[in-house]
């Protein structure tokens, strides 16, 4: 018999994290938290034995309740492993899930790669400043939420929520950072999704006047995996062919597009893959999350294949470009 440690190396780095960026706001962190500390069955309930066990023996990795408000609970964290991933783990998420989305409990889901610093930035933290963004200035996000629903019903896109809405305000410092460093040093644009925003840009005529310079770039987007000039008979998919792909059951391991191009000359493409877990239960449930905390699983996913995308069009230009800030 031997002693265990309460938590794991990483999920103490997580819980400091966490500590140190909500302390001084009224919100304690609890650790390893019984579910049943935190929601019960009421009688009108028809939970299905998975969820009954769950209930009784299951934990949330982290729980951050309001000391302002009786120490009700703002949102759970859970940090999951590449455990997670296996099916039956995955099932038992789920379940946990939709337990939390019932009793409406933001449930965020974190990877590992979450606690690892990019230019010097955690994407947990980056979770968090979300949340402050969305507590502190829910007027401007909603705002921005009402432009994405117009862009889904003027070109058939798909409708935007509040977590997206706040990523858009606030994206990941650490992709913004290697972003200003490509155009200082190279010259090289790029926007996330093939679609120019910046929180600069407050109007509604400045983001046309963005997405018309965007488009005047003659800018693509193909199935490359890698950077590489455009043949000048390149035809990029029509949006029903995109549509469609994006219905099929088999492409549902969908790709993150990061347009690049550099003004006045040939344009580039790169593209990451971000996979996707398209479980009902799970999808609804995180899309809960985000709408009250700023963030789900998908979105973090998105905005870490942004990053890798760009350090490697980074890397790339290191090699091949001559830096325009040498004087």
């Amino acid at each position: 018999m031997r002693r265990k440690d309460v938590l794991s190396r990483s999920e103490q780095k997580a819980l400091d994290l966490l500590e140190r960026s909500l302390s001084g706001e009224g919100y304690a962190v609890y650790a390893n938290l019984p579910l049943r500390k935190v929601m019960e069955a009421t009688p009108g309930d028809d939970l299905s034995w998975e969820q009954e066990s769950m209930l009784r023996r299951g934990e949330l990795d982290f729980v951050v309740a309001n000391r302002d408000e009786g120490f009700s609970v703002a949102f759970a964290v859970e940090y999951d492993s590449a455990y997670h991933e296996q099916p039956e783990r995955a099932a038992k998420d789920r379940t946990k899930d939709l337990l939390c989305f019932n009793a409406r409990i933001p449930l965020v889901r974190v990877r590992e790669q979450a606690i690892g610093e990019r230019e010097q930035i955690t994407a947990l933290e980056w979770m968090l400043d979300c949340f402050r963004l969305l507590q502190t200035d829910r007027g401007r996000v909603e705002e921005v939420r009402d432009y994405l629903d117009y862009r889904s019903e003027e070109y058939g896109e798909p409708p935007g929520d509040l977590g997206l809405a706040v990523h858009i305000l606030n994206p990941f410092p650490a992709s913004e950072r290697v972003r200003a460093r490509l155009r200082s040093r190279y010259d090289i644009r790029s926007f996330p999704r093939g679609e120019p925003w910046s929180p600069a840009r407050e109007s509604f005529q400045a983001r046309l006047a963005a997405l018309n310079e965007f488009n005047e770039a003659d800018l693509q987007l193909t199935d490359l995996n890698h950077l590489e000039q455009f043949d000048d008979d390149y035809e990029p998919p029509s949006v029903e062919e995109r549509v469609r792909a994006a219905l099929d059951p088999a492409e549902r391991e969908t790709t993150f597009r990061l347009g690049v191009w550099r003004p006045k000359e040939k344009q580039f493409a790169y593209e990451a893959e971000v996979p996707i877990d398209w479980s009902p239960q799970h999808i609804v449930a995180q899309a809960f999350a985000a709408e009250r905390t700023g963030s789900w699983l998908w979105a973090v996913d998105v905005a870490l294949a942004e990053y890798r995308a760009l350090t490697d069009v980074d890397r790339w230009a290191s090699r091949h470009l001559v830096r325009l800030d040498r004087g």
